[in-house]
């Protein structure tokens, strides 16, 4: 039923739903924790999904990754990305979903400028972050193809770009 409301537009059903389960004393299983969580994330519903990360928590969910994943989306699409980057790095495993989720949160919410700008009063930070990432991507083994970005670049000029 929670699945249902969250995935046919009715988040704020969905969260009626499982609010009703916990008073009626149903313990939830993971599936609908990210689901009830993915549905406060649709609509921004902070407090509510604040609520269902401690109910989480105190039912015993909190060494699941998937648990952690949903809410590591909610909490990025609220724009808490301090929250959600506390979470992401308490994740046992971070998989491209994990890194989808705290990945889109930044872009959603945090100031843009262009590669090699020094200008932004944040840069020192962002570029510092940025090297972070990129050591953590690489140690997780990801080998960036640079092919499809490059493909209007003459070829001599592809090496000193690398």
């Amino acid at each position: 039923m929670v699945a249902a409301y969250a995935q046919n537009g009715h988040p704020e059903d969905a969260l009626s739903v499982c609010s009703e389960m916990a008073f009626a004393g149903q313990r939830p299983t993971v599936a609908t924790l990210v689901t009830v969580i993915s549905a406060s994330a649709d609509i921004a519903a902070l407090p509510q999904g604040r609520e269902i990360h401690g109910f989480s928590w105190r039912q015993g969910f909190a060494p699941q990754d998937k648990v952690k994943t949903a809410l590591v989306d909610m909490y990025a699409k609220s724009g808490s990305l301090r929250v959600a980057k506390r979470v992401f790095e308490r994740l046992h495993e971070k998989r491209i979903v994990s890194w989808n989720a705290i990945i889109t949160g930044y872009a959603m919410h945090v100031h843009a400028f262009l590669s090699g700008d020094t200008s932004h009063p944040m840069s020192d930070a962002i570029y510092a972050e940025l090297e972070k990432v990129t050591g953590l991507v690489t140690e997780a083994g990801y080998v960036p193809t640079t092919g499809t970005v490059f493909h209007d670049v003459e070829d001599d000029e592809k090496t000193s770009m690398e």
